[in-house]
């Protein structure tokens, strides 16, 4: 992604880090400076921040390891200076995945203030509640007196958040599917929708009236997200009603393994295909060669060599019957550009990106 610089990488997840993240340093320094606090307070802030952005990045792995148990793949984290988003593969449309993983994120916050609270045994309770009332910067608390209450308190804090009903955070997800579980899944969405933006404007007047921009931005963020994911969905529920026999292409070009890169090339420049299944002598799908291999300015010079070594594997076989919802998803998640159709163990036809973007375009 534009912008983000990757921090780690734990289970295939990449985290990212955007490049305004650096800004809650300078709030930090900010404050610092107009409060006039020492250096071991600034230190100690940014400590705690960051404490704080670990958790939410734990959090967005409940999300994404759950996702993992259903067979959905998560492509990266990124983190921002508000929150953390887990970008997943595709959003589960059976009810009880949706709810779990929506759960797992802020079960993982409730978690960790349930592993940081036998502190209370040794510490007393009310350096709890310095985290909740107004911080005083003329006081100077000690790192045991806030550091462990603060970010207890503040998992908590951030638990409950995205436990609000305001879809598409956690708690509007764990609303829709309870909702799915008893209406359709776009009747359930729509109504989703509406009370998150609801909650979505009340968030931006609170934040405004307050005078605090990033909860209202976050407010207005989640208003313009819920808008989308409803778009989304009812784009998907048009795509449901077709299968691949609504827009197979029985007509298709192939090639042996053994064909050269120029007669491919030949192929490119006078036809409507731009990619080809390859087919060995035994009548075996060997794979696809595309577009940007047989144009590749460093092929240039190897046009009489054979595209054996330029064929892609990634493939997958369809069906008549598959839902082109499903061919949707695997094309948009997986790289496919062009899968075989095949009927009694014969290939009957292909569908490509192309054809299948420009029915959806159709439909929107």
């Amino acid at each position: 992604m534009k912008g983000t610089f990757r921090l780690l990488k734990y289970d295939n997840i990449p985290v990212f880090i955007h490049w305004s993240f650096g800004l809650i340093f300078v709030w930090v320094f900010y404050n610092g400076y107009k409060h006039s606090l020492g250096w071991d307070q600034i230190i100690f802030l940014s400590a705690l921040l960051l404490a704080l952005f670990a958790c939410v990045t734990l959090h967005e792995f409940g999300h994404a390891l759950m996702a993992k148990r259903f067979g959905i793949n998560t492509k990266d984290i990124v983190l921002s200076p508000i929150g953390g988003i887990a970008r997943l593969d595709s959003i589960p449309s059976d009810p009880s995945q949706e709810f779990k993983i929506a759960i797992a994120g802020p079960m993982v916050n409730v978690g960790i203030a349930a592993v940081l609270s036998p502190y209370f045994l040794f510490f007393p309770f009310s350096n709890f509640m310095v985290f909740f009332g107004k911080i005083n910067f003329d006081y100077q608390p000690s790192l045991l007196e806030i550091f462990i209450p603060g970010l207890i308190g503040m998992n908590l804090i951030l638990a409950v958040f995205n436990m609000l009903p305001a879809f598409p955070m956690d708690g509007g997800r764990v609303f829709r599917a309870l909702l799915s579980t008893k209406l359709s899944r776009l009747l359930a969405t729509r109504i989703a929708t509406i009370v998150g933006q609801i909650f979505a404007v009340a968030i931006t007047f609170y934040g405004f009236y307050n005078g605090n921009i990033i909860t209202a931005f976050v407010g207005i963020f989640i208003f313009v997200a819920a808008s989308q994911e409803f778009r989304h969905v009812k784009f998907e529920s048009k795509i449901a009603k077709y299968k691949v026999r609504d827009l197979i292409r029985y007509e298709y070009s192939t090639f042996l393994p053994s064909a050269t890169l120029m007669e491919v090339k030949e192929k490119l420049n006078h036809g409507l295909e731009n990619r080809f299944l390859v087919i060995d002598e035994e009548n075996i799908l060997r794979g696809v060669i595309h577009e940007e291999f047989i144009l590749d300015k460093d092929h240039i010079d190897k046009l009489d060599s054979a595209i054996e070594p330029m064929i892609s594997e990634n493939f997958t076989y369809l069906s008549q019957d598959d839902n082109l919802n499903d061919v949707y998803k695997l094309m948009t998640t997986q790289g496919f550009y062009l899968l075989p159709v095949k009927e009694n163990e014969k290939i009957i036809g292909v569908i490509d990106s192309k054809m299948l973007n420009d029915f959806l375009h159709k439909l929107k």
